[in-house]
């Protein structure tokens, strides 16, 4: 395992153990994280239900050419929040991708 991915797997588990602490002081959270995946959301669904939360997927769903213009004007930054992604990148993530369908998602097309 890569250094990267040690800091990774840290920041996920203090965000986890933060997402219960918060949800059982009966705040409302909302979780901005890369659900890529169909399993990972299906994790964080059940760890907010244990801890007493309700959870609501929402999907904000994007034409992929949206995406593009966007990055060209992101990747035209130098901000911590505007790491470079290529089209390599791109279309990486975008074929990796579960599409949110029968999950009680809520889709919000832009």
């Amino acid at each position: 395992m890569d250094e990267i991915e040690i800091y990774n797997d840290e920041a996920e588990r203090k965000l986890r153990k933060r997402l219960v602490q918060l949800i059982h002081e009966k705040e409302r959270v909302v979780v901005d994280y890369s659900f890529w995946n169909r399993d990972r959301r299906d994790q964080y669904k059940q760890l907010i239900e244990k801890a007493g939360g309700k959870w609501k997927l929402i999907y904000l769903k994007v034409d992929p050419d949206v995406l593009r213009e966007r990055l060209k004007i992101r990747n035209k930054r130098f901000d911590a929040n505007a790491f470079p992604i290529t089209e390599d990148i791109l279309s990486t993530y975008i074929k990796g991708f579960d599409v949110p369908n029968g999950e009680g998602e809520i889709v919000i097309e832009n």
